[in-house]
């Protein structure tokens, strides 16, 4: 099994920077995005996906992974060259590899977050009314069902690790 920590200071050590400094600070959706999630990696955006428009990534990853049942909805962050990192959302396909059709030059972007399954994402897209699901209105109930659905799918993280994940959103409730 790959070490995921390890994975993630390889390729996307920003990200993870970023994430750790928020989680110290309790930080509910971060420590939830670095918990549940992991590093994924980059390349150009594959010439069948249209490129969407810019600053709608949530809607252009989930309605392409809705569109493509061998694609996976993935959200958390992401680091354009230049710039911090920002909340964001793409797609990986089976390989894990990053399809990202708001950014320019997604492959020379680092990315580090959830896989939620089409399933999923339409059950959270309804309930939220909106594409983005992580975000600062996300709820325990959201991030739940979230934290459900990773351990169910092929991504999961360590079972005592999600336990951990699920007290602390109870908590913070």
């Amino acid at each position: 099994m790959i070490d995921q920590t390890l994975l993630a200071k390889a390729i996307a050590p920003v990200c993870l920077h970023f994430l750790e400094a928020m989680a110290r600070m309790e930080h509910v959706p971060s420590v939830f995005t670095l918990k549940m999630g992991r590093a994924w990696r980059a390349q150009p955006l594959p010439a069948w996906v249209p490129q969407g428009p810019k600053r709608q990534c949530y809607q252009n990853a989930g309605t392409l992974a809705l569109e493509n049942s061998d694609l996976t909805y993935v959200e958390g962050y992401a680091q354009p060259p230049g710039l911090p990192p920002v909340h964001h959302a793409w797609c990986v396909d089976a390989d894990g590899l990053v399809i990202d059709n708001t950014f320019t030059d997604p492959e020379d972007a680092q990315y580090f977050g959830v896989p939620i399954s089409p399933p999923a994402l339409r059950e959270l897209v309804e309930k939220v009314q909106c594409w983005g699901l992580f975000a600062e209105m996300m709820s325990a109930e959201t991030l739940l069902l979230a934290v459900d659905d990773v351990q169910a799918g092929p991504y999961a993280v360590e079972a005592a690790v999600a336990d951990t994940v699920r007290a602390l959103i109870k908590q913070h409730a």
